[in-house]
């Protein structure tokens, strides 16, 4: 039978251990075969925050949360993690850029550069120079 799942289209996917394993392997697979050189993963919101932390540990890599302004934390800072690292930003999807450009301004205020872009929706990793 199968049951309901409340969730927006995109992270759906992400409520169901069979389909959010596909999405980590594939995301570990990717990352490991292209050699990224990249020290954490860096993320801004609810969706990419329900994987990152599978995926970076399997890396053995760090992470960088950058929260949004409007969330409501119990945090007094808007970006955590160990700074001074190469950051690869972890999304489902890039539409207006603005969590991206959000993400870089964010990890940029604790000396972390982004290296590289996995989007997990749309299978694209760019790497940067």
């Amino acid at each position: 039978m199968r049951r309901k799942i409340t969730a927006c289209g995109h992270e759906k996917r992400l409520f169901t251990i069979t389909k959010r394993e596909q999405i980590i392997c594939k995301a570990i697979k990717t990352l490991k075969k292209n050699k990224i050189l990249f020290d954490a993963i860096s993320v801004s919101g609810y969706s990419s925050a329900i994987i990152a932390p599978i995926i970076a540990h399997k890396l053995k890599k760090n992470i960088v949360l950058v929260r949004k302004s409007s969330e409501q934390r119990y945090s007094n800072y808007s970006v955590e993690g160990q700074h001074g690292q190469r950051v690869l930003f972890l999304d489902d999807l890039i539409d207006s850029g603005k969590t991206f450009e959000w993400v870089k301004s964010g990890v940029e205020t604790i000396g972390c550069r982004i290296v590289g872009i996995y989007l997990y929706e749309d299978d694209r990793l760019k790497l940067f120079i």
